[in-house]
């Protein structure tokens, strides 16, 4: 089996655990831009009208939605994200695009500024909420 074989395999095993299941589930891709709209393209065979998401999301609220994909690589907004997840239908997947997870906390993150007062800068808080993000991701067993 070749590795987009093998891709293409994981999620559909998930997608149909996620079903089987009626749960969310949460696929994490982090990884170079290349690699990562590769493994979109992939995902979207697996996954029929797979929505792309982002920070622009309340106009999404109180609808329904397949899988989504959310591209947490300009910035991540929990606030967005967490709310998108809410709008998924049980069996869907939140797939979360990302840098490579080690790099990912030491990158400029557009979403924080709008927590910050003067004259703060995202640099200056830069990577602590991040950081602990990748652990817990890292740690869950529940995602893949």
């Amino acid at each position: 089996m070749n590795a987009d074989s093998a891709i293409a395999a994981r999620i559909a095993a998930l997608r149909a655990a996620a079903v089987a299941a009626r749960h969310r589930r949460l696929l994490l891709l982090a990884g170079g831009d290349a690699w990562l709209a590769h493994v979109v393209a992939l995902a979207a065979t697996q996954l029929p009208g797979l929505g792309h998401a982002s920070g622009h999301f309340r106009g999404q609220l109180g609808g329904e939605h397949g899988s989504l994909l959310f591209d947490a690589r300009p910035g991540f907004d929990a606030d967005a994200f967490g709310a998108l997840a809410g709008t998924l239908r049980a069996g869907s997947l939140l797939l979360l695009l990302t840098p490579p997870l080690a790099a990912w906390p030491a990158l400029p993150d557009a979403a924080l500024a709008r927590w910050l007062t003067a004259p703060a800068t995202p640099a200056d808080a830069a990577g602590r909420y991040l950081a602990r993000l990748v652990g817990l991701l890292r740690a869950d067993p529940d995602v893949l």
